[in-house]
């Protein structure tokens, strides 16, 4: 699961619908791919783009096809939760698990001590 929670307004960033159970259609994969003259910037037609005004919480499937709509200064917290697959754990970046200083002071870190046990 995907959690995006906006900290100010942010243009957002574009889902393309049931991408998630039916991948790429021709156009959007020459688009990500940049095949036949294609950018990576261009508009998929079948794209919805969710702009965000603070406080506001999105929550989509992390398999969606997703991209962000860049051109203000973005302040979000972004939160993904997935399997405790290892190998998928040693890709995240360090700081993006809580320290045991912060684990200490969670009610239930139980999620987090696992994902932190399989990094090893």
């Amino acid at each position: 699961m995907h959690f995006r929670l906006a900290l100010e307004y942010e243009l957002g960033i574009e889902l393309i619908p049931v991408s998630h159970r039916q991948w790429d259609s021709e156009e959007a994969l020459a688009i990500r791919m940049q095949y036949n003259g294609k950018l990576p910037s261009d508009s998929i037609s079948s794209g919805v783009k969710v702009a965000f005004s603070a406080g506001d919480l999105l929550v989509f499937s992390a398999n969606m096809l997703h991209r962000g709509i860049y051109g203000l200064e973005r302040m979000v917290l972004v939160i993904l939760l997935c399997d405790p697959e290892p190998a998928l754990l040693k890709s995240a970046p360090s700081d993006c698990l809580p320290s045991q200083e912060i684990l200490s002071t969670l009610d239930n870190s139980g999620l987090f001590e696992r994902a932190l046990s399989l990094r090893k």
